[in-house]
């Protein structure tokens, strides 16, 4: 219809003809294009403009709705295979830990791990070639971070939260089991200590409904398994006080060894 915006996919093909020779699309739109979703929780309801690379030395095009940079771009870190010039899951996910938020370019390298678009240690390589950079550092630390088990953007991000305030590597999906059938599985947690932290989506835990079964799902598991679990939402995860940190701090027994949030 007239007057509709274009699709992701069409906005990128219009990009790309305006591209000079060695440039890509690239970072949050070349995320999209695989299908992981790089936007911000207060992002869903916006179109985001269209973002693309050029090698270092070559002048970056300038238009409405596009963002391009100027960067370390390599023949090889370019892939054609879908008609556009895009670049690989591996460079993709290099720069999104480098320039997104920390809990979102740990969320999407979350999501890429689990689909199988990415090769970690080939990530690693391309973060080395600029270390001493901008952001490399967070870039690194994050990928130290990624697990494939986790199936949420909500889980990502609680457990950077957890990582960041020092706390012991959690385990993701714990399978609680009786008479050799999982009958639970948690989110994140300890399982030699038998505490877990679980992320309560509005989507899935917001109506009264949900939350009742949340709280007779985890009186089960404290009475029958033995298991301590707490639910946090969004607001405490995303939200700006140590309210998060203090309260695992007393359920694990240890402290903090941040006094303010980091991201």
């Amino acid at each position: 219809m007239i007057g509709e915006p274009l699709d992701l996919l069409a906005r990128a093909s219009a990009a790309s003809m305006v591209l000079p020779p060695g440039g890509a699309i690239g970072r949050r739109t070349a995320a999209e294009l695989m299908e992981v979703d790089p936007r911000l929780p207060s992002e869903r309801d916006r179109q985001l403009d269209v973002e693309c690379l050029v090698p270092t030395g070559v002048t970056p095009i300038r238009h409405r709705g596009i963002r391009c940079y100027a960067t370390d771009l390599r023949e090889s870190e370019i892939d054609e295979s879908s008609g556009l010039p895009m670049t690989t899951p591996d460079r993709t996910l290099a720069d999104l830990l480098r320039w997104l938020a920390p809990h979102m370019g740990l969320a999407i390298a979350d999501r890429m791990a689990r689909r199988r678009l990415v090769d970690v240690d080939a990530v690693e390589a391309i973060l080395d070639r600029w270390d001493g950079h901008r952001h490399v550092a967070t870039a690194r630390r994050l990928l130290s971070y990624v697990d494939a088990k986790s199936e949420s953007y909500g889980e990502s991000w609680l457990r950077l939260r957890i990582l960041d305030a020092g706390f012991p590597r959690p385990t993701c999906q714990i399978p609680i089991e009786e008479n050799g059938r999982e009958i639970y599985r948690l989110d994140l947690g300890w399982p030699d200590l038998r505490i877990a932290v679980e992320y309560d989506g509005e989507d899935f835990h917001g109506s009264p409904e949900q939350r009742r079964h949340d709280a007779e799902r985890r009186s089960d598991m404290f009475e029958r398994h033995g298991w301590n679990v707490v639910g946090v939402g969004k607001a405490y995860v995303l939200g700006p006080t140590m309210h998060l940190e203090l309260g695992i701090a007393e359920m694990l027994g240890v402290v903090p060894r941040i006094r303010r949030r980091t991201w």
